[in-house]
């Protein structure tokens, strides 16, 4: 992997990532394809970033916050509530309005936890590793997106 990335910067790429997707599935509206095709795709990086998240960015949360076990906590709730809804998406066809209707939860559900993340969670831990530090576990995030299974 040569672009090697913070851990911050590689956890911010993968918001802005998904976010994306879920454009491209809106700009898609009334071509079924076209959109189950970039629902498909949210959908697999939305599960390869949480298992990064829960295998990577949580424990070093843990280890390096005072109040990092709250924070991984919480984060994980988040997670385990969009996981069922990732579930019952891929039980769904892309452009009904009962799929609609979900994907639109799960985003605005994902927003919030992107926020937090990334106004609270991420902040914190830049200020408690160096800079060193944040590139090894940028990459190590970047890697374990590579291996980990999406289902």
């Amino acid at each position: 992997m040569t672009n090697s990335k913070n851990i911050v910067d590689a956890v911010i790429d993968d918001h802005k990532e998904i976010q994306a997707y879920y454009e491209q599935y809106l700009a898609n509206a009334g071509n079924a394809h076209e959109q189950q095709k970039w629902a498909n795709q949210l959908i697999w990086e939305v599960a390869r970033h949480s298992v990064a998240e829960e295998l990577v960015l949580y424990p070093l949360l843990e280890k390096k916050l005072p109040d990092g076990k709250a924070l991984a906590d919480k984060d994980r709730a988040q997670h385990a509530e969009a996981k069922k809804d990732l579930y019952e998406l891929e039980k769904l066809k892309a452009g009904t309005h009962e799929f609609d209707a979900l994907i639109a939860k799960t985003i605005r559900d994902l927003r919030e936890h992107i926020k937090e993340e990334e106004q609270i969670d991420l902040p914190k831990l830049q200020t408690a590793i160096s800079a060193e530090e944040s590139l090894k576990v940028g990459k190590e995030f970047q890697r374990t997106k590579h291996l980990v299974p999406t289902r």
